[in-house]
């Protein structure tokens, strides 16, 4: 059974946003840029003071305790409308416990917000999507838009999303990969998914993904085809596929530090698999790690037209 979700808050000048660290290192000097950003957007962005004492932490961006304190102080504020996170890469999934149990002593879910961020992010996406109905954005980190790792028209696709510029997102460049994709048909499901490692990492734990009725959105990076297709492997054997209504890959591509594998590796990977299911599979191109990196919403009703002239909805 598919739960309603909440409806997406609207940000409008004035209103703050929750800056957290949920995952990875931030440098102080990232925190103040992405501060800069979104006082020029007129919003009011809020950073627990206790990040500027905070000693460095040799894999995350300090102890689980203080990470958890940084994100319930953000999710549960009643003075907040959005939620943003500043750089993903290790360490969210060590907190999905902690939000279950302080999640249990509530008396009830808080009101809700927009979850900005993606990459690492994905596991907190999964939270608040499965556990509280919460719609999210899968969209970049603050780090990315101030270190300028994605072109302008995405950060102008996401500023025009978020202050309701632009009330849907539509995508129509979806390239079909099976034959049930080729079909004519009309899906309207929940979008849920996002990176592809961290989705792995759900497997066998109280926040594994459910795709039942819903259409999954996939995406990874710096990872070589046969990592992609042991990795599909194992969510069919897992069982994660069952139920799922459609499936759609976004890019699966590669940072400037790392040498990218031959691409037609990748396409045999996805064609292979797609060949393989009962559900339709397309491509989705502008939706990941790239430069290009179009906001998503999450956890929203989508409509997906599949046939030869595809269309997202949402």
């Amino acid at each position: 059974m598919v739960r309603k979700v909440s409806l997406i808050p609207t940000l409008k000048p004035g209103d703050r946003v929750e800056l957290v660290a949920p995952s990875s290192a931030i440098s102080g000097d990232d925190i103040k840029k992405s501060i800069k950003l979104l006082k020029s957007w007129e919003l009011v962005p809020h950073v627990q003071p206790f990040w500027e004492s905070t000693p460095p932490h040799p894999l995350y961006s300090n102890e689980d305790e203080l990470r958890f304190k940084d994100l319930s102080l953000a999710l549960s504020s009643s003075h907040s409308k959005a939620v943003w996170v500043l750089r993903g890469g290790c360490g969210a999934t060590r907190l999905i416990p902690r939000l279950f149990e302080w999640s249990r002593s509530l008396a009830s879910v808080p009101p809700p917000k927009l979850l900005i961020g993606f990459s690492d992010v994905t596991a907190l996406h999964t939270f608040l999507i499965q556990e509280w109905n919460w719609p999210t954005l899968h969209a970049p980190n603050l780090r990315d838009l101030v270190a300028q790792r994605v072109t302008p028209s995405s950060m102008q696709a996401l500023k025009d999303i978020l202050l309701g510029y632009r009330k849907a997102i539509e995508e129509t460049d979806l390239i079909p990969l099976n034959d049930l994709a080729r079909q004519h048909a009309i899906i309207e499901a929940p979008l849920v998914g996002g990176n592809h490692s961290v989705l792995q990492y759900s497997i066998g734990t109280s926040w594994q993904l459910d795709c039942r009725g819903k259409i999954l959105f996939l995406e990874d990076v710096n990872e070589q085809a046969y990592r992609i297709a042991e990795r599909l492997e194992h969510f069919l054997q897992a069982g994660l596929f069952n139920g799922v209504e459609a499936i759609l890959f976004g890019d699966y591509s590669y940072t400037p530090e790392h040498t990218p594998e031959d691409p037609s590796k990748l396409e045999y990977v996805l064609k292979y698999f797609a060949a393989g299911v009962s559900v339709p599979v397309f491509k989705m191109p502008g939706y990941g790690h790239d430069r290009v990196n179009k906001p998503l919403f999450m956890g929203k009703m989508a409509r997906l037209e599949t046939g030869m002239v595809s269309s997202l909805k949402i």
